[in-house]
């Protein structure tokens, strides 16, 4: 009978890890909002826990009672409901590291501001308005490399080279102005499919010309540090181009 139970509760489990691989789907294709994907998510990752710790009472009972049958099933039910907790903590382990922030800049004085982009978020999206002087200073302490790059050449020449990093690394140009050295772009993230905004504007200085990018999430907190990471692969791709250009 024990056996039939934990076995009933492992095709459970699989129903739930089914459901969340559903969650996942919905949130990529756009058939459910994120919210209520995290939501029904939850509830999963707490059942199969639950269902989990359940087959462990029935794997000692089994033990303790010598049905060793009955052990291995609800110890392999007790297994099973790790999959969905050992991915719940290493995202919570994961995002420790980062500050619950979602809009990088270089520059957080005279912020780039999304023109374009703007007129494209929703309601229920973050707002496309920079959130001030605390988000700055817990951008500072996290991501201080996050600063502006000076390119040399012309803002026309530097232009180019912005916009052929910003299509190398498949970002959406859905504005490029080279008259006001400004690019604003798309990023898709690759599991999700989140959309975040990007804005590059280009200063020229007597050194040359200065490069500054904003990247910021439409939705969510944090970003697990995606938006920094972001703009240092462009960066980093841009000084290549630079060279290369030479």
């Amino acid at each position: 009978m024990k056996n039939i139970r934990s076995g009933a509760w492992m095709i459970v489990q699989i129903c739930l890890l089914l459901c969340m691989a559903c969650c996942v789907l919905g949130v990529r294709y756009q058939v459910i909002s994120w919210k209520l994907a995290m939501i029904v998510a939850g509830v999963c990752v707490v059942l199969t826990t639950v269902l989990g710790f359940l087959g462990l009472m029935t794997a000692l009972m089994g033990m303790h009672q010598g049905q060793w049958s009955g052990f291995m099933t609800g110890f392999a039910s007790f297994l099973f409901s790790w999959i969905p907790l050992s991915l719940v903590l290493i995202v919570w382990t994961g995002s420790r590291d980062f500050p619950l922030i979602h809009d990088i800049t270089t520059d957080s004085v005279s912020v780039p501001t999304y023109e374009v982009l703007a007129a494209r978020r929703t309601g229920h999206e973050n707002s496309p308005d920079y959130a001030g002087q605390e988000i700055a200073t817990l951008q500072k302490q996290a991501y201080p490399d996050i600063v502006p790059l000076v390119m040399e050449g012309n803002r026309g020449e530097v232009f180019q080279q912005c916009l052929q990093v910003a299509e190398s690394l498949q970002w959406q140009i859905v504005s490029s102005r080279k008259e006001d050295g400004i690019i604003e772009a798309v990023a898709t993230t690759r599991i999700f499919r989140f959309h975040d905004d990007i804005i590059i504007r280009l200063t020229p200085e007597e050194m040359g010309v200065r490069v500054d990018i904003r990247s910021a999430s439409r939705v969510g907190k944090g970003d697990l540090g995606a938006n920094a990471r972001r703009i240092r692969e462009f960066f980093s791709q841009l000084r290549v181009q630079g060279v290369s250009d030479e």
